[in-house]
């Protein structure tokens, strides 16, 4: 199996993390692109509550972006 998917989202929360620590406003798309590739990484296993999680995520860090730009 190949798992590139999950390491790729992985980094792009580490670096979400990172930018959040520092207060730098690309903290939220870097979650976004983890979600993203968190999704693509469990859409063929069918593990549907970890995508209703990630969905979840993603409406998350989408408002708290737009809260932050206000």
């Amino acid at each position: 199996m190949n798992n590139k998917w999950d390491y790729i989202g992985t980094i792009f929360a580490i670096l979400g993390i990172i930018l959040n620590a520092q207060k730098i406003i690309w903290c939220w798309p870097m979650w976004l692109l983890s979600n993203v590739f968190f999704a693509i990484h469990f859409i063929p296993k069918k593990e549907w509550v970890f995508l209703f999680l990630i969905f979840v995520y993603t409406i998350l860090d989408a408002w708290a972006w737009v809260m932050w730009l206000k």
